[in-house]
């Protein structure tokens, strides 16, 4: 028996998912697969996306602190040169710069000790195409999001930085460029 209530109910539903898949299809389609995140990537830009967050940060501060913190926070945000990442199904291994190679199991949190000396919790998760990185110390938390342009030759960090110490939180992001060609991808 034909109901017409229930075929509009369902024409909708039907309309709805279609419309639902269209939108999340082409996203997914640009994703880069997460193993592309493994890789020698170089610095390529982000320094003025720094000194703006700096400036940004600094400006919240009374003057007095400001002359102190600006100094401090530039040489603590200074990109490194050099990331390596590698990636497994069960955790990831990164060396910034000098520091590493630091692996943790994906969710697991271990202390290591930068090149400065300090002790820092670090704990990584996968979360679909990106990994994210928790890197915690007695002074505040950095988190990355680390992820590949869709074609593996570029690596995008975005890094937050939350601290009792500062005023506001730290934001920029970089950009790195991949030193090799990623595993399976052949040379154009």
């Amino acid at each position: 028996m034909y109901d017409p209530i229930r075929s509009r109910a369902l024409l909708a539903l039907l309309l709805l998912a279609t419309l639902l898949l269209a939108t999340v299809a082409p996203a997914a389609a640009q994703e880069a697969p997460p193993e592309q995140l493994s890789g020698e990537y170089r610095f390529v830009s982000g320094r003025r996306s720094i000194v703006q967050s700096v400036n940004e940060v600094c400006d919240a501060f009374d003057f007095v602190t400001r002359a102190f913190a600006r100094p401090i926070l530039e040489d603590r945000n200074q990109p490194y040169e050099r990331v390596r990442l590698e990636l497994d199904p069960d955790g990831a291994r990164f060396t910034f710069g000098p520091w590493g190679p630091v692996h943790t199991r994906f969710g697991e949190t271990r202390t290591f000790e930068n090149e400065r000396g300090e002790q820092v919790r670090v704990r990584q998760l996968r979360m679909g195409d990106r990994l994210v990185q928790f890197l915690t110390t007695d002074q505040g938390t950095r988190r990355n999001v680390i992820q590949a342009s869709p074609d593996g030759r570029r690596l995008t960090v975005e890094t937050l930085i939350t601290s009792p110490r500062l005023p506001v939180p730290l934001r920029y992001r970089l950009v790195f460029a991949r030193a090799g060609r990623p595993s399976g991808l052949a040379a154009k």
